[in-house]
């Protein structure tokens, strides 16, 4: 039982840091695009760049 439960923690633990990591790395570019939701033509372009620039970096 107890060697259930804490497998479980530490898978948990593990998703919710890689979630985190994830986040801190491609959230910096995400947010300036997801910030312009009334300028539609600047969000489109800023979202293709976003994919470029995610793209390219992995």
């Amino acid at each position: 039982m107890a060697s259930k439960l804490h497998s479980f923690i530490l898978v948990f633990v593990i998703l919710v840091v890689n979630s985190v990591l994830e986040a801190q790395a491609g959230g910096i570019r995400i947010r300036p695009g997801s910030h312009l939701p009334g300028d539609a033509s600047g969000s489109n372009s800023n979202h293709s760049d976003i994919t470029e620039k995610s793209n390219s970096s992995l």
